[in-house]
């Protein structure tokens, strides 16, 4: 026929014949002229450039949050997210709020039908999909109490169907192939008969599975919710949010979290302490996702607050729950650079300690003032604060304490940046390297990742490219999932750093894109925390006029708020205007500035910097910099660091070509 066909048609005319095979196996026979492609799921990566594409198209505005949880719920069928993003569209124009969770009509029409093929089992299937993506066999049989010779037929069915196949999780047997084949299957019971097989399910759980619930909360907390328990459901939805806390399963523990309250909004009184321990478990999660100026973060904590002035009768009866509000306040300043509002929270934390009787909280306290101090630039005070504090040694960390960042490994890592600026540096090099340790053991990826991006950062003031390098490569290698992406982005400035030094243009454009999707995901300000490897790599690749740009709103949002970064900001600064040829007087007003900076604030690390770009750039045989310079490099530690070599070697050749003669001829 198809030989016929050619025949009739003019010579030069071409025919397409194009052809679906459903099945998974490639079919045995090709013949000499065709052409298979396996059309197989998008991948992350192109399931966002689709995505991109729809939300123009439809005119949709997303948000970094919005868009991981369309691609993560469409499992990369195209389809599945086109039908999406056409309902969100309708919801836009009808003036609805956008729901991502609900499944469009067409869409549940087209997958509940292939439920509708399995007749006489499809009780099998939704008795499957209430319990989840992801069964048991052993617990659907007792579940169902079907016969095992009728389950395994309809299972084998299902199989066919392409409606479930094997799960590799453990100890899962079956998973269905798509989350909304799950949702369509679900959906398809009628609610009276879900919500009965709910209560079954929970009974099931309860009387012989009881050790499940302490290795699934948020399952049994959601059959809890769906089977009309809501009370109960929000204990589990919490016991739930904060396991996947402690260990940086960010994305699930914010679910459960947002759980448990909507559970809570079915109730009527009586449940502020657990909507305040709710909200707090949600802010930190908002805190370990979005960056530590979220500002969905910044709304749960002052929710909690309120409630629980709300709630609290004598001004005598202080709790922990006051603590943690007020600590996840705290932070959330802290980042925000309300260096106002952050004083003011780390004053009361210091009350509510002293009314604790616990010295865990005391250190907790004192580690939000030595914060405070350090970023305003006092490094001095939070030297001092922190070598008291003594985090390697002294437990800071409440078993009850919600957290994005384990405290204690925080606060050895500021030490270590703190020894490093007072001129410390084997002893800094040694913190660094122990509080990476202390994380390797608490077993938290994201307090790990946090160390990792910290010694990082402080190899690079040492002059250790390569030990910056490694670490930034190992934190970028462990941070791939969703839940540490805020990590991974920091990582990957670290890793075009390291490229830009090497000689490599991709390395700076590797910054720039990390810079742009931290800026999306946290959604804080360009210039209000600026990154040094940005304008490293731009005088490395004498692309000196994106440096300046980038430079000038930082050094002057620095200079605004009196902050640690000024210094450093300054005399990049003036590498910038030396390189475009600026009068040397204004090159020197920046180096001068970051010295005074440096004296005032008592830290050598910082005036040996300057002292060594005064000599550098500005007036080599200037004696008085390089008496200082001599001075201040016989004060400091002695250690491996690169950057002490430097400073030695530019000391001698100044003084040497000092005692040169200078004949004429």
């Amino acid at each position: 026929m198809l030989h016929n066909l050619q025949a009739r048609l003019p010579i030069h005319t071409a025919l397409l014949l194009v052809a679906s095979h459903q099945n998974r196996e490639v079919p045995p026979v090709r013949l000499n002229w065709d052409q298979q492609i396996l059309l197989g799921r998008l991948d992350d990566r192109q399931a966002a450039d689709m995505l991109e594409y729809l939300a123009r198209r439809h005119r949709l505005s997303l948000s970094a949050r919005l868009r991981e949880q369309l691609i993560e719920r469409c499992e990369g069928v195209p389809l599945y997210l086109q039908e999406i993003c056409r309902r969100l569209e309708i919801d836009r124009r009808e003036g609805r709020r956008l729901d991502v969770d609900a499944l469009p009509r067409g869409l549940l029409g087209l997958l509940a039908s292939r439920i509708d093929q399995l007749h006489d089992d499809r009780l099998v299937a939704h008795v499957a999909a209430v319990f989840g993506r992801q069964f048991e066999i052993g617990m659907l049989r007792d579940c169902l109490e079907f016969p095992e010779a009728t389950l395994r037929m309809a299972l084998e069915q299902m199989q066919r169907l392409e409606i479930i196949e094997p799960c590799e999780t453990h100890p899962y047997d079956f998973q269905f192939t798509h989350p909304l084949l799950q949702e369509a299957a679900y959906l398809s019971c009628p609610q009276d008969v879900r919500a009965a097989l709910h209560r079954r399910v929970v009974n099931l759980i309860e009387s012989r599975h009881p050790a499940w619930i302490s290795r699934h909360p948020g399952d049994f907390a959601e059959h809890l919710r769906r089977s009309g328990d809501p009370a109960r459901g929000a204990r589990y939805f919490e016991m739930a949010a904060r396991g996947a806390l402690r260990v940086s399963a960010n994305r699930t523990a914010l679910k459960m979290a947002e759980a448990g309250l909507a559970c809570l909004a079915l109730l009527e009184g009586g449940v502020a302490e657990r909507e305040i321990s709710l909200l707090t478990v949600k802010g930190q999660a908002c805190y370990a996702l979005e960056g530590h100026g979220s500002s969905s973060a910044h709304e749960s904590f002052l929710k909690a607050q309120a409630l629980w002035k709300e709630a609290i009768v004598d001004e005598d009866d202080v709790d922990d729950q006051a603590f943690l509000v007020t600590w996840g306040l705290w932070v959330g300043a802290s980042q925000r650079h309300a260096d106002r509002d952050a004083g003011q929270l780390a004053e009361q934390l210091r009350e509510l300690a002293q009314r604790i009787d616990d010295a865990r909280y005391q250190r907790l306290a004192l580690y939000a003032r030595a914060h405070g101090e350090y970023w305003s630039g006092h490094v001095a005070l939070a030297y001092e604060h922190l070598d008291q504090l003594d985090p390697l040694r002294q437990p800071m960390v409440l078993e009850w304490l919600p957290f994005s960042d384990h405290p204690q490994v925080a606060a050895a890592c500021y030490q270590s940046w703190a020894l490093c600026l007072r001129g410390d540096y084997r002893r800094a090099e040694q913190q660094m390297e122990a509080a990476v340790r202390l994380a390797e053991s608490i077993r938290h990826p994201g307090s790990l990742a946090m160390a990792l991006i910290f010694a990082a950062s402080l190899y690079r003031q040492l002059g250790h490219v390569h030990l910056a390098t490694e670490r930034g490569r190992r934190a970028f290698e462990m941070t791939q999932s969703a839940d540490l992406r805020r990590w991974h982005l920091e990582a990957m400035c670290v890793l075009g750093w390291s490229q830009s030094l090497a000689g490599e243009p991709v390395g700076l454009e590797r910054i720039e894109s990390g810079v742009t999707q931290l800026i999306e995901l946290t959604g804080r300000e360009r210039h209000q925390r600026p990154f040094l490897w940005y304008g490293d790599a731009c005088l490395a690749l004498d692309d000196i006029e994106r440096a300046e740009r980038y430079l000038e709103p930082c050094l002057e949002q620095a200079r605004t708020r009196r902050s640690l970064m000024m210094p450093q900001l300054s005399l990049q600064m003036a590498r910038v205007k030396h390189r475009l040829g600026q009068p040397l007087e204004v090159v020197a007003s920046l180096v001068d500035e970051a010295r005074q900076w440096a004296v005032e604030v008592g830290s050598p690390h910082m005036e040996l910097n300057s002292l060594a770009l005064w000599l550098s750039l500005i007036d080599p045989s200037d004696g008085d910099k390089q008496r200082a310079l001599r001075y201040r490099l016989g004060e400091v530690a002695l250690s491996d660091a690169p950057v002490l070599t430097r400073w030695r070697t530019l000391l001698d050749n100044v003084s040497a070509s000092a005692r040169t003669p200078d004949y004429q001829l």
